[in-house]
């Protein structure tokens, strides 16, 4: 069948919507409540969750309170109340649609509760009458104050901003509230005074505060609204000038501080303002300067720009007084009181350079009379290990509240190589014991073992929120009290976005991961690092699915998948940041798709030291990308599959490494996934709002510095690491070109490539790729098709492609684009086809592979009673032991007859439980093909005795009811979890107990739903009855209501139930039954030709073709049975050998398989290869989309109806090759069973067969069938001897025949007729060619079975082809 992509994009959807769509917490926030005197205090944890809406491609907003105590300091806390979520906002990814109000803020203190919110008129034309604009809501930005505890709205107040209505503007727009990480996004209290709050806001435009005069025809504004405002970049585009603005709740009077500020130094009109926080007395604020001169760079994920930390001490007006509180030359973040108000605390990088160093934590004493400020931890230069800490690395910013209670002690998050860490900072410890790490509250979750990525999100009173998560664990809540004596014992309460009281923490089965650490064989010069790290993320093989545990809310939610099909490897961006072991859903997505993923955190990744992180600059493109090839060949010996196809996925510089690997590594990678890259460094230069990135990654003016590995950082000091260089020396821009990618470029490359990009990235702009993508369709020229180079454009994406839309869209075609490309020399990309990945068509053709679960009845009588005086075979003396003699002979038949078909073992109604799930059902062999160790694990347990069999499973009492229901439940879920496709899916039931339920109503009616649950999924029960001493098995009392299909109670079964041998003999025969060939349309009004080209070149899966069709089975009647193929095996081992087929270059005029040589350097990767035929002198080359099973076909497949003929022109002769059998198959369309009637009815009663074209699959060769009717023939027992149905003759091609002359001979006599009638009538027996079974079959079967299982003698086998007086010579002669 061919490659559908439209069901392969529904299959890839589908993976990404099942994991996207999980819940993670965006916030949370600790509310005291004070109970009364002498009793315990209760926290209020007021969370924030976030969820993605698949169908509508947008985001849910989500708020949960819970409420905990603790019964003592040292101990767990305790849920109280976990309300129910509460959807508070339905959109909030759509940029391009305007909404009428936006939350800016929602602030606390003690009694007040404050909410800032801009407002704006509702979009559409509302009319100009005097009624209508009364109506209206009044636009602009407003201040609601509430009262905390009983909730009523005190006052409103409406801020001068530009657009408020009869306001001189103070200022412009309020900035919203956003991640601590996020710059220009604070709104606090006065900590003395309730009604005094900060806040900031862009600087009004207005000359001197003041309205602009309305302007007239021909008049000149004062200030010219062209002017060019410069912003802050990615991110920030809408932020220009920040002030520093206060508001007096009680006089609703608002100043902007920026006119005072310039008094008192000049230099403040070229300053941006940021986290301004009143000081603890009230009387003077601390806020960070960002310097605009001269010009703005981009702010966003850059820290080491220039900031101080300014302290105003107001004093009196004439006393003012602004000093700064940082070190010259560094940017300094994130200023925090301590709650006493003692200390003050913040964070410093040094100026320029790398983006992402190490922070060094500075404490104040408050006020600073004298005192100067203390390093608490310095910037660490290398970590010698995993467990040695590398440094502050504050990529999340610090939260508002970090505080411990008794103002001793810092909480903070950090990244620490592959994780990142919560870690407690002790301010009045030596450096040695200043830093102790929590314990993770991932080592309460499923197999977290303790490592993951934690975050903070919240800390008062001791008690403090975190986020944590890890690759097989989804994002939770975890919830703890601290205590500087204590933050090794802490114990932490997990929360989830859950209605349920103790709600449950889901993690990922059948995942696994590890950090693989590595040490780089390309060495680095400067500062000797050599260490670094890469989380390896992959299925596991010995599982059939990823499947969520643990979540009430997550059950029964699995993603299949059957092999790994290659490594993505995912350098990240930056390069100054680092992967941790977290959840993310589009990496999970990949490995649900049958993905490794390999994320790298090469050198100059944050997390491991200063020294790391300044070794890139000067090397980049040299040795992170050697860094990233050496740890896809390693993570390659990890997963013991050297030649697993690899994928490259990077954005941004993770963009700008994978380009460089595709274009110098094509033999290790096979296809390249950009997203937004760096791809030219010399034309973003002048594109991008981070122009210092390029020469500082390029290294300019590194060459001649001698570096320092204790104090790496000393190089901003060194070399023109400040951002108002610009490099225009012809050298600096050559430096630029050589790291660049686009310098691979040339038709050489071979790499299909997929471009991702936003429109509105800043940081990388589109540009980048866009030119990077023209000049490779330049070089390819006719082979710059959609396959081998794609660019996607997002109109709403910046620098990340984050929307769910775009993220969906983005990992659909990643995989799209890989997926065929690395599978389709191997043989696996077949597996895929035939899979069930459709998700809303049925398979005309689906492969036939059977499986079959015995469910055995553990009654007490089958257990220990003795069956009949009837002879049966080798000590089946009990029921139970009949059951497993059968399933022993069933899987020898399997083995020798249908390799690829699976059987299980189900005992029901046992002592012992696999799960806790179900009662009484033990799985002893789950679905899976026979082999010689599942045989002899049955012949073990039918050699137990009764008593033995009992002590090991137990069972249960004989007058109880059973819930066979629950036994059903578990067979669905074998089915389910199956690590194959199945055709076929049946439950043998073998029982001695005709009523299980004891007439127990509710569980009959349970066992009848859950039967017809399985016939629906395809799933046929076949039951075994088994009979006991004195005992009639009345199938009416239950088993005629759950098995209401006569089909479903096998007669001869019924018949045989008092002969037991005929039930050995019924599974012993070593050939296989008559099967299903697979199902397929039957078209009654003829296809048009114009409709059957469309069907077979449309690119689209299943084209909607008019016309009339209903469902068929194809049966096959006979068929000659072969003996089994042969297997190249080890020598050693006897284990399989897999072929791979790989080519080579040759030059030309050698011999074949001489001078050859098989390397990386010769091999030619499966898009180079183009086929062809010698035709005379020339070669005809053809192109894949022309080899390609579509293009060859003539029709779709199934069976198309062309005519009618008497039955009388069909000849004998005419018969081509073994017939197949037609029945109408309802499970493919309703009513198909109507109309295969109606049109056999009508064939028999005009005595006519149809002519048909039969299309067996995608991209067969079509045959010319005749449909010839057969109608029902019943004996005289009333047994049915022959079906209705058609016979599907295949009929001759005119080439088919042949003329040739009969010799003449002379006619017999009459009397020589006759005489050899006589003998031809003397020669006549009652043979059946299905009642004896192949003799020489029997015996090869025999032979193979006895080696397997190590036996000395194989089985005898009786011959019914032989007479008994043959026998009986045979027995004499031995």
């Amino acid at each position: 069948m061919g490659f559908e992509r439209g069901d392969f994009r529904k299959w890839a959807s589908s993976i990404f919507a099942h994991f996207s769509c999980l819940p993670a917490p965006l916030s949370a926030r600790i509310r005291i409540k004070r109970g009364l005197l002498g009793t315990e205090a209760k926290y209020s944890i007021c969370s924030k969750w976030e969820q993605v809406d698949s169908y509508r491609n947008d985001r849910l907003i989500m708020d949960q309170e819970y409420q905990i105590f603790f019964r003592d300091r040292f101990g767990a806390p305790e849920l109280l109340f976990s309300s129910s979520a509460t959807v508070t906002s339905l959109s909030s990814c759509s940029p391009q649609l305007s909404k009428t109000e936006d939350l800016l803020w929602d602030i606390e203190h003690g009694p007040l509760r404050v909410i800032f919110a801009a407002y704006a008129l509702p979009g559409g034309n509302n009319g100009d009458s005097e009624a209508m604009k009364a109506s209206a809501p009044v636009p602009g930005t407003f201040v609601h104050v509430f009262c905390s505890e009983s909730g009523k709205r005190l006052k409103t107040i409406q801020l001068p901003t530009e657009k408020a209505r009869d306001l001189p503007a103070v200022h412009g727009k309020v900035y919203g509230s956003g991640d601590s990480s996020v710059p220009f996004a604070s709104c606090r209290f006065c900590p003395s005074n309730p009604n005094k709050i900060i806040y900031l806001a862009e600087c009004s435009r207005n000359v001197d505060n003041k309205d602009p005069p309305k302007s007239t025809f021909g008049s000149i504004p004062e200030r010219s609204p062209f002017i060019f405002e410069e912003n802050w970049g990615e991110g920030l585009s809408s932020i220009s000038r920040p002030v520093v603005c206060f508001l007096n709740l009680e006089t609703e009077e608002v100043v902007s501080t920026q006119s005072t500020l310039e008094k008192l130094a000049p230099e403040a009109k070229h300053w941006s303002f940021d986290d301004p926080h009143y000081t603890p007395n009230g009387n003077g604020i601390i806020f960070v300067a960002y310097d605009n001169n001269p010009y703005r760079l981009g702010l966003k994920y850059c820290f080491q720009r220039v900031a101080r930390l300014m302290y105003w001490d107001f004093g009196e007006p004439e006393n003012s007084t602004l000093q700064c509180l940082s070190n010259d030359n560094h940017g300094a973040r994130w200023p925090r009181f301590s709650p006493d108000g003692s200390k003050l605390i913040w964070f410093e990088i040094p100026a320029g350079g790398p983006h992402g160093q190490c922070f060094a934590m500075l404490v104040q004493d408050w006020p600073p009379n004298q005192s100067k400020s203390e390093v608490i931890i310095p910037p660490i230069a290398m970590a010698k290990d995993r467990s040695d800490f590398p440094g502050l690395y504050l990529c999340d910013g610090v939260p508002e509240r970090c505080w411990t209670a008794d103002s001793r002690g810092v909480v903070l998050s950090t990244i620490w190589g592959a994780e990142k860490a919560l870690i407690y900072v002790a301010l009045d410890q030596s450096l040695s014991y200043r830093i102790v790490r929590f314990p993770s509250p991932l080592a309460d979750v499923g197999n977290g073992g303790g490592y993951g990525t934690v975050t903070l999100m919240d800390i008062t009173d001791d008690v403090l929120i975190v986020s944590a998560s890890s690759p097989n664990v989804p994002k939770f809540l975890a919830v703890a009290k601290v205590s500087s004596q204590s933050v090794t014992k802490i114990c932490w309460l997990s929360l989830n976005l859950t209605g349920n009281e103790r709600p449950m923490v889901p993690y990922l089965k059948g995942l696994a991961w590890k950090v693989l650490e590595h040490t780089a064989k390309t060495e680095d010069t400067r500062f000797g690092v050599a260490r670094f790290e890469s989380i390896l993320v992959y299925p596991l093989l010995d599982s059939p699915s990823l499947q969520f545990t643990g979540g009430s809310h997550f059950a029964d939610q699995e993603v299949t998948w059957r092999s790994i099909r290659g490594l993505i490897v995912l350098p990240h961006g930056g390069p100054h940041s680092a992967f941790t072991a977290e959840w993310l859903s589009l990496l999970t997505s990949y490995v649900a798709a049958g993905f490794a993923c390999l994320l790298v955190n090469y050198r100059g990744s944050v997390g491991y030291g200063n020294c790391s992180i300044y070794s890139l600059p000067g090397r980049c493109g040299t040795i992170d990308v050697a860094d990233c090839v050496q740890a896809t060949e390693e993570a390659l010996c990890e997963l013991s599959n050297p030649d697993l196809p690899c994928v490259l996925l990077g954005g941004s510089h993770g963009g700008f490494l994978v380009l460089h690997l595709a274009g110098r590594y094509a033999s290790l990678y096979r296809a390249v996934v950009a997203r937004n890259p760096v791809t030219n460094l010399v034309s973003m230069l002048s594109t991008t709002d981070i122009p210092d990135w390029c020469w500082t990654e390029a290294g300019i003016g590194l060459d001649n510095v001698v570096a320092d590995p204790q104090h790496p950082d000393h190089l901003c000091r060194d070399c023109i690491f400040v951002s108002n260089f610009c490099p225009t020396d012809p050298d600096h821009l050559a430096r630029l070109v050589n790291c660049s990618p686009i310098t691979h470029v040339s038709s050489k490359w071979s790499v299909p490539i997929l471009m991702c990009i936003g429109a509105k990235d800043r940081r990388v702009p589109n540009e980048q790729g866009i030119s990077f993508m023209r000049a490779l369709r330049a070089h390819l020229g006719e082979r710059a098709g959609e396959t081998m180079c794609q660019t996607l454009c997002f109109p709403t994406e910046a620098h990340p492609i984050q929307s769910p839309a775009a993220s969906k869209d983005n990992f659909v075609r990643a995989v799209e684009c890989s997926l065929p490309l690395i599978l389709m020399d191997d043989g696996v990309f077949s597996e895929l086809q035939n899979d069930d990945y459709d998700l809303d068509n049925s398979e005309w053709f689906s492969a036939a592979r059977d499986s079959v679960i015995f469910l055995v009845d553990c009654t007490n009588t089958m257990v220990s009673g003795k069956l009949p005086e009837v002879p049966v075979e080798e000590g089946a003396g009990t029921g139970l032991k009949l059951a497993l003699l059968l399933y022993e002979k069933f899987m020898q038949k399997k083995a020798l007859s249908s390799s690829d078909d699976m059987v299980g073992l189900v005992l029901m109604r046992t002592g012992t439980s696999t799960s806790s799930d179900s009662r009484g059902v033990n799985i002893l062999q789950n679905l899976g093909s026979v082999d010689a160790p599942r045989i002899l694990a049955i012949e073990k347990i039918r050699e137990m005795s009764s008593s033995h069999f009992i002590e090991c499973y137990g069972r249960l009492l004989a007058w109880e009811s059973y819930p066979i229901h629950e036994a059903l439940w578990v067979c669905q879920n074998i089915f389910n979890n199956a690590e194959k496709s199945l055709g076929y899916k049946r439950i043998f039931l073998l029982t001695d107990d005709p009523d299980p339920v004891r007439n127990n109503i509710h569980l009959k009616r349970q066992a009848i739903s859950k039967a017809n649950d399985l016939r629906q999924s395809g799933v046929e029960i076949v039951l075994m009855p088994i009979q006991q001493v004195d005992v009639d098995f009345k199938i009416d009392l239950f088993y005629k209501h759950l098995l209401p299909s006569a089909t479903e109670i096998d007669s001869f079964l019924v018949e045989s139930k008092y002969d037991l041998n005929k039930l050995l003999t019924w599974e012993r025969l070593q050939e296989p039954r008559r099967r299903r060939m697979g199902c397929l349309p039957l078209y009654l009004v003829p296809v048009t030709p114009t409709a059957l080209i469309r069907g077979v070149t449309a690119t689209e899966p299943f084209v909607r073709i008019p016309a009339l069709a209903f469902g068929v089975a194809v049966y096959c009647t006979v068929r000659r049975v072969l003996q089994p193929r042969q297997v190249r095996v080890y020598a050693k081992t006897n284990e399989p050998v897999t072929v791979k087929r790989r080519f080579y270059k040759a030059r030309r005029g050698e011999q074949q398989f001489h001078g050859v040589k098989a390397d990386i350097e010769n091999l030619v990767m499966p898009q180079d290869i183009v086929r062809g035929l010698h035709v005379g002198t020339h070669i005809v080359c053809f192109e894949k989309s022309e080899l390609s099973g579509r293009q060859r076909q003539v029709a779709i497949a199934g069976i198309h109806l062309l005519g009618f003929k008497s039955l009388g022109k069909l000849k004998l002769w005419h018969q081509m090759k073994t017939a197949q059998f037609l029945f109408p198959e309802e499970g493919m369309a309703r009513g198909s069973t109507l109309w295969f009637t109606t049109l056999l009815s009508a064939c028999l009663r005009k005595r006519v067969f149809a002519v048909a074209l039969y299309v067996h699959r995608q991209g067969m060769s079509p045959h010319l069938v005749a449909l010839v009717p057969q109608t029902e023939e019943i004996d005289e027992c009333e047994a049915q001897v022959a079906s209705s149905g058609f016979h599907v003759l295949y009929l001759p091609y005119r080439e088919d025949f042949r003329r040739f002359r009969m010799p003449k001979h002379q006619l017999a006599a009459p009397e020589e007729v006759e005489a050899a009638k006589m003998i031809v009538k003397k020669m006549l027996t009652n043979y059946h060619p299905e009642a004896i079974p192949n003799p020489s079959l029997q015996r090869h079967y025999a032979e193979i079975e006895a080696l397997a299982l190590e036996r000395p003698d194989p089985h005898a086998n009786f011959d019914y082809t032989r007479t008994p007086l043959a026998y009986s010579l045979a027995s004499c002669q031995m």
